[in-house]
């Protein structure tokens, strides 16, 4: 997932950069649907829905404008950060728990009190 998130970003960045042909719209377009796609083999069901309203863009047969690229594109990265920014907590959440329970933490009273 970080492999296309780190994809996405580098796409929005060049489109961003220099305006695009219909055939570049096109290529960019279904770059991002297939981003899409192996995201969704990744992810809960929930997710996976919430993906796919915001795919809904890239689903389109006809070049969507560059103004509506870089707009569904940059809704993308964002979700696509605010992924990971939940990953990061969860883990961090989790891993806390974790040496919470370890046998011996100052959580059970046996550390020393300050």
């Amino acid at each position: 997932m970080v492999r296309v998130e780190e994809m996405v970003k580098e796409l929005l960045g060049e489109a961003r950069a220099r305006p695009l042909d219909e055939a570049g719209r096109v290529w960019l377009r279904s770059s991002l649907r297939r981003a899409v796609d192996e995201l969704e083999d990744a992810l809960a069901p929930e997710l996976v829905e919430e993906l796919r309203r915001l795919a809904e863009p890239f689903a389109d047969p006809e070049a969507p404008s560059h103004s509506e690229l870089l707009l569904a594109q940059a809704q993308l990265v964002g979700w696509l950060e605010g992924l990971w920014s939940g990953i990061r907590t969860t883990m961090t959440l989790k891993r806390a728990g974790m040496s919470r329970s370890e046998p011996g933490s100052a959580l059970e009273g046996g550390g020393t009190y300050l």
